[in-house]
């Protein structure tokens, strides 16, 4: 798969104006437009191309979109001192929020 003629904000240096991303199963090159081997692909037409984003502080999972206060367990209310509690007993690994902060670019929470 090849991405076309975007702006590619890359985590070394200053973007790369017009360029072309080739990937895989992983991405196998980077570069400017007049480097590219092919000019075929999907033509993202000038728009932005970023590598995925870190959400540093996150409550996917915690405060629960699909349930009522079932599912948020983003704050304790009945005990405001609760060191014995653990987030990795609070994530629900299916909630949709995980999903959909993918579809949005986050890939590492």
């Amino acid at each position: 798969m090849r991405i076309i003629n975007a702006k590619i904000f890359t985590m070394a240096g200053e973007p790369i104006e017009n360029g072309y991303v080739e990937f895989d199963k992983n991405i196998t090159a980077v570069g400017d437009m007049k480097d590219c081997p092919e000019k075929s692909g999907y033509d993202a037409k000038g728009a932005m191309l970023f590598p995925g984003f870190i959400d540093a502080h996150t409550h996917l999972g915690v405060c629960e979109d699909s349930l009522g206060f079932e599912g948020d367990d983003l704050n304790e209310s009945t005990d405001p001192c609760t060191p014995q509690l653990r987030v990795i007993d609070a994530v629900n690994m299916l909630d949709p929020c995980f999903v959909e902060g993918l579809n949005a670019g986050v890939t590492c929470v």
